[in-house]
């Protein structure tokens, strides 16, 4: 296997993990990944927010325990991918071009997620429910192998 695709969503494994939220979450895989073979990267493919509170041209910084690459002293995950809001009602990218970060571990059964607004130091959070929707964050990742 050279790459594969995978959806996650802040809502997601709330059975495991009652606080998540858009802008906090934890997804306890169904079936580990074990990526013995090679070098593998991470890149972020789409981004969709429901209900986030946020404004137009605020940057959202995607921070996971996938990445090891940037760290920052405020924070013990790695910076995934910024993203640059255009429009406060419509919280949707997909990136044609990728950024792929390096992934530092072999074994991976649970996925960490935390966005962070303009400074680093301020957290992303959603709106109350709204007609019946729950906010949310999810993500399409794709996995590839170094070749």
């Amino acid at each position: 296997m050279r790459d594969f695709y995978m959806v996650v969503s802040s809502t997601d494994s709330k059975e495991y993990f009652e606080h998540n939220h858009p802008g906090n979450f934890r997804v306890k895989l169904k079936k580990p990944i074990h990526l013995l073979h090679g070098g593998w990267y991470v890149g972020l493919c789409e981004i969709n927010g429901t209900l986030w509170k946020v404004k137009a041209n605020d940057m959202v910084y995607i921070m996971s325990n996938l990445s090891n690459g940037i760290l920052l002293p405020s924070n013990k995950d790695g910076l995934l991918r910024g993203v640059n809001i255009r429009s406060s009602t419509k919280i949707y990218t997909e990136y044609k071009h990728r950024i792929y970060i390096p992934i530092q571990t072999h074994f991976i059964d649970m996925l960490e997620f935390s966005l962070k607004l303009n400074d680093f130091d301020t957290e992303l959070t959603g709106k109350s429910e709204e007609n019946g929707v729950n906010p949310s964050t999810w993500f399409v990742l794709h996995f590839k192998r170094k070749i």
